[in-house]
């Protein structure tokens, strides 16, 4: 299930998810670029701050960052 909206930057979607994974795919054509398991639920929608992917997760209440990547 997807609690938080996307991020679009630099033609890459980021999105996470209650499976614990954050995604990335590619804007133009929607494949799967990666997907990085957190090892937990990212119950807010991604954003990028200085080149990196940051999403947080509620369990617990945690900033995690993680270097946005092809």
């Amino acid at each position: 299930m997807f609690k938080g909206s996307l991020c679009i930057y630099d033609n890459k979607v980021y999105i996470g998810n209650t499976d614990n994974l954050l995604r990335c795919l590619d804007a133009a054509t929607g494949r799967r670029i990666w997907a990085i398991d957190t090892g937990k639920d990212l119950d807010s929608s991604p954003c990028v701050l200085d080149g990196k992917v940051t999403s947080i997760s509620s369990t617990p209440l945690r900033e995690t960052r993680f270097g946005a990547k092809d």
